[in-house]
C-alpha cells in the first residue's frame, strides 16, 4: 500500500514537471517571437 502511494505521487510529481516544462518552453517561446518581431518591424522603418 506505501509503494502505490509513493508510485502515485512521483506519478503526480512528472505530471507537475511536465506542466512547468511546457509553460516555461511557451513563455520562452512567446519572448523570441516577440524579439523577432520588434526586430522585422525595426528593419522596416530603417
Amino acid at each position: 500500500m506505501k509503494l502505490s502511494k509513493r508510485s502515485g505521487m512521483t506519478g503526480l510529481e512528472t505530471a507537475i514537471i511536465l506542466v512547468a516544462f511546457v509553460i516555461t518552453a511557451a513563455a520562452f517561446a512567446f519572448v523570441v517571437l516577440n524579439m523577432g518581431f520588434l526586430t522585422a518591424e525595426k528593419a522596416q522603418s530603417v
